[in-house]
């Protein structure tokens, strides 16, 4: 996978802490490697990277499934807290979709904003 040949589709910036991010990235399968091995790799890159960069934080993570519009999503979440300084929800969403990695990210601090998002999401529509 050529991460130079993601376009970025939607981008909404509340604040550092706080923001929502949709790409897509061209997959070939006969090219990148089986996506779910990639996926798994890109979920411990992600990891990894926030454990070196937040070297004093607590980091803890899930993976499970989310369906939006009847397609169902690889979710990873990963709990950042920082103790006596911040705590923060990374959210990461993939979907092998009409030949492409369909990527959705998303970080919050509070519940208001997770809802936000999560609202948004659950009322999104795919073109099938």
């Amino acid at each position: 996978m050529n991460a130079s040949s993601t376009v970025t589709l939607i981008s909404a910036i509340k604040d550092k802490f706080n923001y929502f991010n949709s790409t897509i990235t061209p997959f070939d399968t006969k090219k990148d490697g089986d996506y779910s091995v990639v996926t798994k790799e890109l979920k411990n890159l992600v990891y990894n990277t926030m454990a070196v960069k937040m070297q004093k934080g607590v980091l803890d993570s899930a993976t499970s499934t989310q369906e939006v519009d009847g397609i169902v999503f690889d979710k990873f979440t990963l709990s950042i807290n920082i103790p006596q300084k911040i705590s923060f929800k990374m959210v990461l969403m993939t979907k092998l979709y009409k030949g492409f990695q369909f990527g959705i990210t998303y970080l919050y601090l509070d519940d208001k904003t997770k809802e936000e998002i999560e609202t948004m999401l659950k009322n999104s529509k795919f073109d099938k």
